[in-house]
């Protein structure tokens, strides 16, 4: 049954928003559907990406009323709760979207039910864990797998967001290359023409990761700006992987090898328009990727200037700490980024902390892993969490489709 047996703990609003079924009339669910009507459950593992959560509620109400969707018998909930509470909800839901929440040992075993009930039941109800997105790795995927629970992440190719990310990585660039935070600083104390900044147009940049978010942006850095394109990417783990057809378009030079070696910018140019950004996946093994070793390799061109570094992947990438360092000893020039090691982000960390100063980094610029939180890309994902929902209900199964991928 996808019924769920109790009535489920709500929570109060916080900041004016409804953070679960608030109507009166959603709290009796088996009383106020037909004995025909099955009532699939999501929660939202978390009150981070509000949007996100709020987007599929929307569109679960909307098409809630619509003849086509209350004639297949399938009605979709959806909730959210606090992290904290996460462990104590989760096996009244069918399907868990993790957010930021971490899915370790204790929250899988909490969503496996282990155990049974009176009448000998499973606990659980939960069949799948699907990302808001593509980011699983705070997700133990093989405990999962070993608790009969599948796992899945929306496509990238099946919604706007690797655009919008692509578009964030643009602006990072640009704040970076126009110095934003001495800008705000020249607004505060009245200084007009400073400080002197750098132009995108011409750049040479380099890709650490060649998936969709850096091809989307390196198609605006190329025909937007006319800058030079480079890609370092790891070897192609299978034979006869084909790249794709715009990849000769775009790029100027493509290397194969550790993600990690970066010796290879001392061939670009020495100005001082030298980007990197880090657009590649975090993976256990390349946690603090870019740290001492990588930034000390950051010189380029025979006179082996400093560039800037942009990040549109994960913090965890990054190494804070060198970070910082290497941006006050100006071996780095900008550090802008849309996503730290922490999150939300700790201003007394590494990054953000004050130095001795009394004042931070002014050449490095932080936004709140907003890249890919447009109203387009939100709309989009929520209606395929909420119409897979459905669908594995109606199919009894569940498995990849052209708008989720299921990794185990």
């Amino acid at each position: 049954r996808w019924i769920r047996s109790h009535e489920t703990e709500r929570f109060p609003q916080r900041n004016g928003m409804k953070t679960t079924d608030d109507n009166d009339d959603e709290d009796n669910d088996e009383t106020n559907t037909s004995e025909n009507n099955i009532i699939v459950r999501v929660l939202f593992c978390g009150e981070e990406f509000i949007g996100g959560f709020e987007a599929t509620k929307r569109y679960t109400e909307a098409s809630s009323s619509s003849s086509s969707s209350s004639s297949d018998g399938v009605t979709v909930k959806v909730q959210n709760c606090p992290r904290e509470r996460v462990k104590d909800m989760i096996q009244e839901y069918d399907v868990l979207v993790p957010l930021m929440t971490r899915f370790d040992e204790t929250v899988i075993n909490s969503a496996a039910g282990n155990g049974s009930g009176d009448r000998g039941k499973k606990l659980s109800k939960c069949k799948l864990i699907l990302q808001f997105g593509v980011g699983l790795e705070g997700v133990a995927i093989d405990l999962a797998t070993k608790a009969g629970i599948k796992v899945g992440r929306i496509r990238s190719d099946s919604n706007p967001n690797a655009t919008s990310t692509a578009e964030m990585g643009v602006f990072l660039t640009l704040a970076a290359l126009k110095k934003v935070n001495e800008c705000q600083i020249s607004v505060e104390n009245k200084v007009l023409g400073s400080p002197m900044g750098e132009s995108l147009f011409g750049a040479t940049v380099l890709f650490v990761g060649w998936g969709r978010v850096a091809k989307a942006q390196a198609k605006m850095f190329k025909f937007g700006f006319q800058c030079k394109i480079y890609a370092l990417r790891r070897k192609r783990e299978r034979k006869g992987e084909e790249d794709d057809e715009d990849d000769n378009e775009l790029l100027d030079g493509l290397y194969e090898g550790d993600i990690s070696d970066v010796d290879l910018v001392g061939n670009f140019p020495s100005g001082r328009n030298n980007i990197v950004v880090i657009a590649c996946t975090c993976t256990p093994e390349n946690r603090k990727m870019v740290n001492k070793t990588f930034l000390d390799s950051l010189k380029f061109g025979e006179e082996r200037v400093p560039g800037i570094v942009v990040n549109v992947a994960r913090g965890a990438l990054v190494d804070e700490r060198a970070m910082r360092e290497a941006c006050e000893n100006g071996m780095v020039l900008y550090y802008a980024t849309d996503v730290c090691y922490d999150e939300p982000v700790d201003v007394g960390g590494d990054l953000l902390s004050l130095g001795e100063n009394g004042k931070r980094a002014s050449n490095i610029f932080v936004t709140p892993h907003v890249g890919g939180v447009t109203v387009n890309s939100y709309e989009r994902m929520g209606k395929i969490v909420a119409e897979y929902a459905r669908k594995i209900v109606k199919e009894k199964r569940i498995e990849s489709d052209e708008c989720v991928s299921i990794v185990n």
